[in-house]
């Protein structure tokens, strides 16, 4: 089709009236799409020309005429400073809408994927780890195993004799925005070279700062029988010299490890929270069927998170074992409450989507003349 007949459809919604009023058509061509104070939509062929105003996204056209959107302001962080996770509420976010009407088939749920942050009302949750188990990836594990085992064994040696430098980083592949720099220093507690919790030098790494905080009651283990849910809780998991939070991820070793917890089962999906001086990581089983999350200890909820932000009934997370998909779907009535943070770019695909960006919330739809 020829992209002179695309447009891009925007609704913006009306906070007042609770409705999506506002319409504007453009043509698409590679454009910079923002918001001015009164609340009327430009479109601008250059990033220097945004100014003040408020930036939505990011707008183009692929090689099969598509209309593809994005951030364009995203950028790997360093750790977890409340103030930059603070600052990715301006970004552009999918909305995960549980009553819609024509966009129901669009925004009804979303498929996770590691390194997806997901919001529930204010907080924040990075999709720490996802672990689906199939007969293919068994029989890999098996035939790798003797190879990984020498290839860390060599690791270990090469750390020990002091062949890598101190300030080597290692970036763990899994976070897209929030990317856990670790480095190997020497611990403080236990003396050996391992890898650091934080950017400060010489500080412990996470087995030691787990032994020395267990003492003080610092870190504090709950665990739902009826689902398989450990939820951990670290207090004051937060460095007060570089302000950031610490990480208990480094190379090689697993979160899991890290709390020396063994696997649920086979099917599992890990959350960790952001932004907060403590640290909450709960560990789900899949294999128990759908898990809900929600405020209220008195629904059936299987996470309960106490925030005035979250509703009675918030989400559920399921799991789809045909074809390994999980998924997160919103139990808010007539609420934006549940998003998750664009990655790369997202596609927009026939019917209406809902995206957020700061206050500003507005549907869009790819119009073919």
């Amino acid at each position: 089709m020829d992209a002179n007949n695309i447009k891009l459809n925007i609704q913006l919604y009306n906070l007042a009236t609770k409705r999506f009023k506002t319409e504007s058509s453009f043509k698409i061509e590679d454009n910079y799409f923002c918001l001015k104070k009164e609340n009327t939509l430009i479109k601008m062929k250059n990033q220097s020309e945004i100014g003040d105003n408020f930036f939505l996204f990011h707008a183009y056209l692929n090689e099969i005429n598509n209309i593809v959107i994005d951030n364009i302001f995203v950028g790997n962080y360093t750790y977890q400073r409340k103030a930059l996770i603070d600052e990715i509420d301006n970004y552009l976010w999918y909305l995960i809408h549980s009553n819609q009407k024509e966009e129901k088939k669009n925004n009804k749920k979303y498929n996770l994927i590691e390194g997806d942050i997901i919001k529930l009302g204010n907080i924040k949750f990075l999709v720490n780890e996802i672990h689906i188990e199939n007969s293919s990836e068994k029989e890999e594990e098996e035939e790798n195993k003797s190879e990984n085992n020498e290839k860390n064994e060599n690791e270990k040696e090469a750390i020990k004799l002091g062949n890598k430098k101190s300030n080597e980083n290692c970036n763990i592949d899994a976070e897209p925005y929030i990317t856990n720099t670790v480095s190997i220093v020497q611990c403080k507690f236990c003396t050996s070279y391992n890898f650091s919790i934080c950017e400060c030098p010489k500080v412990s790494h996470f087995p030691c700062f787990q032994k020395m905080n267990n003492d003080k009651e610092k870190l504090k283990t709950e665990k739902n029988h009826k689902k398989n849910v450990t939820k951990y809780y670290i207090k004051d998991f937060f460095c007060k010299k570089c302000h950031c939070q610490f990480s208990f991820r480094y190379e090689g070793i697993t979160t899991l490890e890290s709390f020396n917890f063994d696997s649920p089962d086979e099917n599992y999906i890990i959350l960790e929270s952001l932004g907060t001086t403590d640290k909450t990581v709960y560990v789900i089983s899949l294999d128990d069927g759908d898990i809900k999350i929600g405020k209220s200890d008195k629904k059936e909820n299987d996470i309960i998170i106490q925030d005035d932000s979250i509703k009675d009934e918030h989400a559920v997370i399921k799991f789809d074992e045909i074809n390994g998909d999980v998924s997160i779907e919103s139990l808010c009535k007539d609420e934006f409450n549940l998003s998750v943070l664009i990655r790369d770019e997202f596609e927009l695909s026939e019917g209406k989507s809902i995206f957020k960006a700061g206050n500003n919330i507005f549907r869009l739809n790819m119009l073919k003349n």
